[in-house]
């Protein structure tokens, strides 16, 4: 999801879920996981939402404050690196713990 929100659409979000991917198999594990992507990189960000239900999904994406002011080139930027790093993200979050094919190419913060 992209989308532009608050006082003159001044927030720009940028959100991704993946249904079609694997997850790790419990709550514990994905937020375990989640956390230690958030720990090694800088973006996007992972979080394990809760839905009412007591089923949950991983959301992974980030947010900027536009109202500053931003050049196109930022802007293309840091959607393309949230873009990319949720690709990343869901690439990561299939591979086991421990595997060597979980090798980290993100760049980290």
């Amino acid at each position: 999801w992209f989308v532009a929100e608050g006082d003159g659409e001044a927030i720009y979000h940028i959100f991704a879920t993946a249904s079609h991917r694997p997850v790790p198999a419990t709550r514990e594990e994905a937020l375990e996981r989640c956390n230690r992507w958030n720990n090694d990189f800088r973006w996007p960000i992972a979080v394990v939402v809760d839905r009412p239900d007591g089923a949950g999904h991983i959301l992974v994406g980030g947010h900027i404050d536009l109202q500053p002011g931003v050049t196109k080139e930022l802007f293309a930027r840091y959607t393309d690196r949230v873009v990319c790093g949720a690709l990343e993200f869901w690439e990561w979050i299939a591979t086991p713990v421990g595997s060597p094919a979980a090798s980290d190419t993100h760049e980290q913060s």
